[in-house]
């Protein structure tokens, strides 16, 4: 069996993953993190507020948001909040929150 959030093996019918510490339901999987955001979310608000970081702010790495602010004007941050959006909407669930789960900090960027 894999687990759907790091994708290592474990044994059948485990209910917590050795690799990443993620307790497994029988139908449910349950993220050790606490605070898991939504995929559909961040990928509107880096398709409309993107060139703003407001997806940043959302997923907890202020850090970039706060460099999309200050660079907004140049449409850098624009392109890339397109191709992050792309990004999210083109990955699952639970490859999202696998990545979210593993942000840590103001500058992590989640792809």
């Amino acid at each position: 069996m894999e687990c759907p959030y790091c994708k290592e093996e474990i044994l059948q019918g485990a209910i917590k993953c050795k690799h990443c510490e993620s307790m497994l339901g029988s139908n449910v999987v349950y993220s050790n993190q606490p605070n898991v955001k939504s995929r559909k979310t961040a990928a509107f608000l880096a398709l409309f507020l993107g060139h703003l970081g407001i997806h940043k702010f959302y997923l907890g790495s202020w850090g970039w948001g706060i460099l999309y602010i200050l660079f907004f004007f140049t449409f850098i941050p624009m392109g890339v909040a397109l191709i992050e959006a792309i990004r999210y909407f083109s990955i699952n669930d639970d490859e999202f929150n696998y990545k979210v789960s593993r942000l840590n900090g103001p500058l992590s960027f989640l792809w």
